[in-house]
């Protein structure tokens, strides 16, 4: 007698094919799998606008620093703690030292360059002097087109807010910044799986 798959079997190899040929970076999982490992809840949340980057979200990612508050005014610091507070759950890494820039609501928008590499995600944290009430970020890839945004009108953006952007190749991204409201010091850091 020949034995045929499982229903269950043949649904799972089908979500993985699909998965797969769509470009997904990680297969589908069950709900129950996401409690080990968080980065596993990334979804696909379609692009922004760039044709070379699609964003991936999770509730999991915007915990880890929605509650994060100043202590200082050393916004180098400040930003690369609030970073870290994230490792555990994004399981990314510091490209660099923190960058840092001096800017008015007035003043023109900043950029900081950065290497995206094909098949990896990216996560830009930013902090503000408490000077500055609300500081804006996108990614931006060579083309212009906007990779992805902060969602919030706060001193501490984080882009994604709830989660990363992930370029499908080697590309030279930057991180554009502008003060919506104030003036002063504010840094960011570029984080990477």
């Amino acid at each position: 007698m020949i034995k045929t798959p499982s229903v269950d079997l043949f649904v799972a190899l089908l979500a993985l094919a699909t998965a797969t040929s769509c470009g997904a970076s990680k297969p589908p999982v069950s709900p129950g799998d996401t409690m080990a490992d968080p980065t596993q809840a990334l979804i696909p949340a379609g692009s922004a606008g760039s044709h070379l980057a699609e964003r991936m979200t999770s509730p999991g990612y915007s915990a880890c620093h929605s509650s994060y508050v100043m202590k200082t005014q050393d916004v180098a610091t400040e930003v690369a703690k609030m970073a870290q507070g994230c490792a555990a759950v994004t399981k990314m890494h510091a490209l660099g030292n923190p960058v840092p820039f001096t800017q008015s609501a007035s003043s023109a928008p900043q950029s900081s360059p950065f290497k995206a590499l094909a098949n990896h995600c990216y996560r830009v944290y930013g902090a503000a002097t408490s000077t500055i009430k609300d500081l804006d970020l996108l990614i931006k890839d060579s083309t212009g087109a906007i990779a992805g945004e902060d969602s919030t009108d706060d001193p501490t953006p984080v882009v994604l807010e709830d989660g990363v952007v992930c370029f499908t190749q080697n590309d030279d991204a930057t991180v554009v910044a502008s003060v919506g409201d104030g003036s002063g010091a504010f840094a960011l850091q570029v984080w990477s799986d």
